[in-house]
Formats: structure tokens, C-alpha cells, sequence
């Protein structure tokens, strides 16, 4: 799945350091790493595995539910992400988004962060396993007898 897709990750770099809310995407397991930067004194930043919203509005809506503290985001941006979960991290997409965490002064943004991609590769694995092993897949091809 890797090798197929190229991602310049200093292409990404500006939105990563600049959006309020960044909203990574992957495909396969129909989930969104949300994470929102914005804080304040009662309340750091946001880090979390969340559903697939069926547009930007309803993804602001969520978000409003969420974190009804803060007013609309003046900047969000989604990146698709086709790559494994891990690559996130080999890339280095994942330390620029927990610098920007750690500078907020919550460091606890970037352990939720840590457990939201423990989570998602658990679920990477246990898509990849239903995959082999045909749970929730049907065959395109059967076997000729």
C-alpha cells in the first residue's frame, strides 16, 4: 500500500504548522486523526481518532459540539492520507504536528495523540487481518473447482 503513493511532506509543512484544526484521513479505516491546536487557560488542544464526517460543515458542527468553547476555526485543513499509519510517523508528519502540540505548554495533547495512533494502527492491523483472512471482504475471484 506505501509504495504507491508519493507525499512531499515539506509541501505539507506550511498548512501542518498553520491550521487551527488538522483533519489526517485514512481511507481504509474510514477515520480521521483530529487534531485541534486551539487552547487556552481552561483548555489545551484536542487530539483524537474520530469517524469520517460527511462534509467540511458537518465536521465543523462535530467540532462545535466538541469544543464548544471555541468559536469556529479560521483555518482547517485535511490530508488524505493512503500511506499506513506508521509512515506518519516515519515521515516526520507526526513530530511537526506534536511540536506544535508541545508548544502550546500541554503535554498531554501529545499523549493523546500517542494513544490516538496506537489506536489507529490497531486498527490498521485488524483491517489488514479481516482483509487475509476474508472477514467483511467478499471475493472478486473464487476458485474454479
Amino acid at each position: 500500500m506505501d509504495s504507491d503513493f508519493l507525499i512531499d511532506v515539506s509541501e505539507m509543512r506550511d498548512s501542518l504548522v498553520s491550521a487551527e484544526v488538522i483533519s489526517i484521513f485514512f481511507p481504509l479505516l474510514q477515520k480521521v486523526l483530529l487534531i485541534d491546536t486551539r487552547h487556552d487557560e481552561y483548555e489545551g488542544p484536542m487530539v483524537k481518532v474520530a469517524n469520517v464526517a460527511a462534509s467540511m460543515e458537518h465536521r465543523l458542527r462535530a467540532l462545535r459540539r466538541m469544543r464548544p468553547r471555541f468559536d469556529r476555526p479560521q483555518t482547517v485543513t485535511l490530508v488524505p492520507w493512503p500511506k499506513h499509519v506508521e509512515t506518519l510517523m516515519s515521515l516526520g508528519v507526526w513530530e511537526m504536528i506534536a511540536e506544535r502540540l508541545r508548544a502550546t505548554g500541554h503535554e498531554e495533547a501529545v499523549e493523546e495523540g500517542v494513544k490516538a495512533l496506537k489506536k489507529l494502527r490497531r486498527m490498521e492491523h485488524n483491517e489488514v487481518v479481516s482483509a487475509i483472512t476474508g472477514n467483511g471482504y467478499e471475493t472478486l475471484w473464487a476458485k474454479d473447482e
